[in-house]
């Protein structure tokens, strides 16, 4: 989290996961997930279903490290498909 206690980044249901963008991104605009996946239009709003999607993992192992919260101690590495290799501790 920032200075002001607010996260620089928000979660956003795309390609079927729960994925993590950076909160600057604004909607109707291009962007990437913290995963690297494009997003070609990040919605306005979306389902509130789509919201119950399960998380993509990397996404949250970035965000984590980020925002300085500790690791999800149920999500084994073996669940990871890339991390970013300058947030590996």
């Amino acid at each position: 989290m920032n200075g002001s206690g607010t996260s620089q980044f928000r979660w956003l249901p795309f390609s079927g996961r729960r994925h993590a963008i950076d909160d600057a991104i604004e909607p109707n605009t291009s962007g990437r997930t913290l995963c690297g996946k494009p997003v070609p239009k990040v919605p306005a709003q979306w389902d509130k279903q789509a919201g119950c999607w399960e998380t993509c993992w990397d996404c949250d192992y970035i965000w984590r490290c980020r925002e300085n919260i500790p690791l999800n101690p149920a999500v084994s590495r073996s669940k990871l498909t890339k991390v970013a290799p300058e947030l590996t501790p």
